[in-house]
């Protein structure tokens, strides 16, 4: 199949886009301030911050962006009620102002989501500790509110035809936000691009000599060509997650482990027509977990348990599985079984101390070892942003920089500042006039792409095929491979599949591989 970079000139002369290159030679033989180790959400955000200070960044990802924790979590940016009931009161305040800039600043990726929290007698937590921790929740908030908690009177509740498995007697509403997880930190990591940041995955640091106070130096593989490379940087960050401490021991560095983490499972099963998410309390443990609308799916989880095995062998096993079966069945029971379609696993990379995996804590530390690495451990997704800033102060102060952070307000590039209404009333109608897409189509890459939606759409004015639906399940087009092909630096079809869009988790084994078959042609017209 021929499938040449349509348009590309065209999209350049447009004006100012962001366009990821993955040239090893923007990194091999550089001399760097700033080398972060891992794509994920925490390095994304470091890299980001960093490169719009003015200093000199470089990011690499052994493999592609997001595709470890930070594309596997709840789907969720929230305050962390549950946060409340073991103090945490600072991380929830925190975590609900960054909930806010992050709806203003990607309003495309992360969207207001209503949570129901049904009320039985038997709950491990009494009603008047959820209401009050929900005003709490609600005056912590501040103007960054989404919407007030209320109870939910039984009439309204029943007009809502959930299949409740058994009514409850008092049923509470909050607000919180729902995100695309890898998306988001794609294109934090676009805007370091766009800032001057040399960025690049499925490169993988073999080596590091490092020298504190001057140059270190550091070694890497291309994992899909062989191709070894080696740059230079003032400082290295170590931002791997569940690997901190293998990077930590890759450069030398001796003592216990920083990182303890947990496995959380998720499990996707087919709709059963929720409007809101719920949060509820595992019938066996008392745990929280959550059931989630989540792109025509429903998501169910998660799981909070020691792991103590290989770092990239973790699964789901069938009894992780069953306890989210049971814990779903326990509350609701649809007229027509649900399908499993697909699990995932992932590692919490949580800071190392004595307490249950439930209650450890999801603040972060920075770690500076006596080789002069910095490492960066725990943290949770939805304030990556403070924490990002965190930690560029602290390297900034080591750089001798004294420029401030400018991420707060910072619009990510499929962001808009107009309100939703009009953007998504004005974005199908142009959708509609110039590239001949139908309103589902257009809403569909409205609310992945934002702004940049028509820069996916013109490629089915050069191509019709890739106007085509990938799976005639869901929305996705055909040009949004060519997209990430030429934006967004999808080499593997898992980079397409997981990470790009979400299509490895929504479609079962067998549609999964014809999909396969249709994503290969875009992989091998790759160039980096």
């Amino acid at each position: 199949m021929n499938l040449p970079r349509v348009g590309i000139v065209k999209f350049i002369i447009l004006g100012k886009i962001t366009f990821m290159r993955n040239e090893l030679n923007l990194i091999a033989n550089r001399q760097f301030d700033l080398l972060v180790i891992g794509g994920g959400i925490t390095g994304a955000g470091v890299a980001h911050d960093a490169a719009a200070r003015g200093l000199k960044v470089a990011l690499v990802e052994k493999k592609d962006f997001a595709s470890g924790t930070s594309g596997i979590s709840s789907k969720l940016v929230h305050g962390g009620l549950r946060y409340l009931e073991h103090g945490q009161i600072s991380l929830v305040y925190e975590s609900l102002q960054e909930r806010g800039r992050l709806l203003r600043n990607a309003p495309h990726l992360v969207k207001p989501l209503p949570f129901l929290l049904p009320v039985y007698a038997d709950s491990r937590v009494p009603a008047w500790k959820w209401r009050a921790g929900l005003k709490l929740y609600d005056l912590l908030a501040g103007f960054a509110n989404i919407g007030p908690s209320k109870t939910i009177a039984p009439f309204d509740l029943r007009k809502q035809n959930l299949p409740w498995a058994k009514f409850p007697p008092l049923c509470l509403q909050y607000f919180d936000a729902q995100m695309d997880d890898s998306r988001l930190c794609i294109e934090v990591i676009e805007e370091a691009s766009q800032n001057g940041a040399a960025v690049a995955n499925h490169l993988e640091v073999t080596a590091l000599d490092l020298f504190p106070g001057r140059l270190s130096r550091i070694q890497m593989r291309d994992c899909l060509t062989g191709e070894q490379i080696e740059c230079e940087s003032k400082v290295v960050l170590n931002a791997t997650g569940p690997w901190s401490d293998q990077v930590r021991k890759l450069a030398g560095e001796t003592g216990s482990d920083l990182v303890k983490p947990t496995k959380g499972v998720h499990i996707i099963m087919s709709d059963v027509g929720l409007n809101a998410a719920m949060l509820l309390l595992h019938p066996k443990d008392g745990r929280v977990f959550f059931i989630i609308p989540w792109l025509n799916r429903t998501l169910v989880g998660t799981t909070d348990t020691e792991w103590d095995g290989q770092l990239g062998k973790v699964s789901a096993t069938p009894e992780d599985i069953n306890y989210l079966v049971d814990g779903f069945t326990h509350f609701l029971k649809p007229a027509v079984k649900p399908e499993v379609i697909q699990s995932f696993a992932g590692l919490r990379p949580l800071f190392n101390a004595e307490a249950s995996p439930s209650s450890r804590s999801r603040e972060f530390k920075l770690h500076l070892g006596s080789n002069g690495l910095f490492s960066a451990v725990g943290g949770k997704y939805t304030t990556y942003r403070a924490m990002a800033e965190e930690i560029t102060n602290a390297l900034c102060k080591k750089l001798g920089n004294h420029n401030r952070c400018t991420t707060m307000n910072a619009l990510l590039p499929g962001g808009f500042a107009i309100k939703r209404k009009g953007f998504e009333a004005n974005g199908t109608k142009e959708l509609g006039w110039k590239y001949g897409l139908n309103t589902i189509d257009a809403m569909h890459l409205l609310n992945r792409y934002g702004k940049r939606a028509g820069l996916v759409a013109q490629y089915c004015l050069e191509n019709k095929m890739l106007a085509e639906r990938i799976d005639p399940q869901l929305p996705d087009l055909m040009c949004e491979f060519a997209f990430h092909r030429d934006f967004e630096m999808a080499r593997l079809p898992d980079d397409f599949l997981y990470q790009r869009t979400r299509l490895g988790y929504l479609l079962d084994d067998e549609a999964l591989e014809k999909v396969r078959t249709r994503v290969a042609p875009f992989c091998n017209n790759y160039q980096s």
